[in-house]
This record gives C-alpha cells, structure tokens and sequence, in this order.
C-alpha cells in the first residue's frame, strides 16, 4: 500500500510531537482529518493544579502524557465550535476545592471563618483577580474528586503555537474548521466560571478552599 508524503508528513511529525516527552505542540490526531493542539504552554499551565491554595489540584501532580491521553479520550466527542468535556476516572484525579460559600459552609463548619479567611490571586489572561480563599483543618482526601475537565476550542490563527503556526498542514486543517486548541483542563466541578466571575473577596460566589496536607 502506497501512502502519500502529506500523509507521511503527519505521521512522521506526530511521531516526533507525541512521542518526544516534551519540547513541541502536540498534534493529537481525533479522526476525520482533525486534530487537537496541546501546546507546551497550555501543559504548563494545567500543571500548576498541583499545589494547593489556587484552586482544584490533581492527586500528585499530572503528567505531560497524561494530559495527551486524556485529549485522545476525549477526542472523539470533539466537533462543531468544540466545548467543555468531562470525563470520569476511577480511584480518584484530583481535589475540589472550589465551591459555594453555601457548600464550603456546610463542608467547613467553625472552620468558615473570619480567621481562616486569605486573599488569594489567580492569574486571568495573563491579569491578576484576586477571590477569597479558607483555610481549614480538614485533610486534602476530603475533598477528592473523579471527575476532570478539558475545555477544547476551534484554533485560533492568531494565537497557534510558534513551532506550528508556519506549518500548512496546520494552517489548512485551522481554515477548514479541523484544527483545534486544548485551553485548559482540571479537576472537579465542571460549571465553575472564570475566576473574574467569582465575586472578589468582599461578596464571593465563590471561594478557593486551603486543606491541610
């Protein structure tokens, strides 16, 4: 069987992106002439849920190929202008630790109080919004998940990854409505909005809570 250079071209290039451990976009091939971008950003990005005090983490950090294979698993459910994609995984990914006042209330008891309260600072488009944040003396395994999150969107032109944006291939499947972007993924509730939307610190709707290890 005879197989085309264009075609070998992205075979050869996925080899070298998904299969490098780092370094380069992934192109995460989902079928029907699409694909998914996973930029080194955007891994970097997903691993800071890895300590407390932010937001919802992951058990133990996550990997480079963890995020890869949950693009893949995810990927066939991928179409039209893309969106937020929730999948489920045994044994537990990560911590919730994002919610209500209402809910942390209820969870945190005496511990929702004045002197457990923090300002915490999240980063937003590259801007700083500050939303209220709890300490409390309940262990991290209170507070596990089995739930992730990916949001994954059509590719924007003008926003692709440097070691991509000159590539054809790329910029034919992006015309054509078959190239797109993982933007983020992460842990728990899969409704929470952007943190620009949580309220600030004086009138939360919600609050970032920080377990005891």
């Amino acid at each position: 069987m005879r197989i085309s250079e264009r075609k070998l071209r992205r075979v050869i290039r996925g080899m070298i992106l998904e299969g490098s451990g780092g370094g380069g976009t992934h192109v995460v091939d989902i079928g029907g002439g699409s694909h998914v971008l996973v930029s080194q950003w955007v891994i970097g990005h997903i691993q800071k849920h890895n300590e407390p005090g932010e937001g919802s983490v992951f058990k133990s950090g996550i990997t480079e190929k963890e995020i890869v294979n949950l693009v893949k698993e995810a990927g066939n459910q991928v179409q039209g202008d893309g969106g937020l994609y929730t999948l489920k995984k045994s044994g537990g990914v990560g911590y919730d630790l994002v919610m209500s006042p209402k809910e942390a209330k209820k969870i945190l008891k005496k511990d929702y109080s004045k002197k457990n309260k923090e300002v915490v600072v999240k980063k937003e488009r590259g801007q700083d919004v500050e939303v209220l944040g709890m300490r409390t003396s309940l262990s991290i395994e209170d507070f596990s998940t089995d739930a992730i999150s990916l949001v994954i969107r059509p590719s924007n032109p003008e926003f692709l990854p440097d070691d991509v944006k000159e590539d054809d291939e790329i910029l034919s499947c992006v015309e054509s409505g078959k190239s797109y972007s993982l933007l983020t993924a992460f842990p728990g509730n899969p409704d929470i909005p952007p943190a620009s939307q949580w309220g600030g610190t004086s009138s939360p709707s919600y609050v970032v809570i920080i377990p005891d290890s």
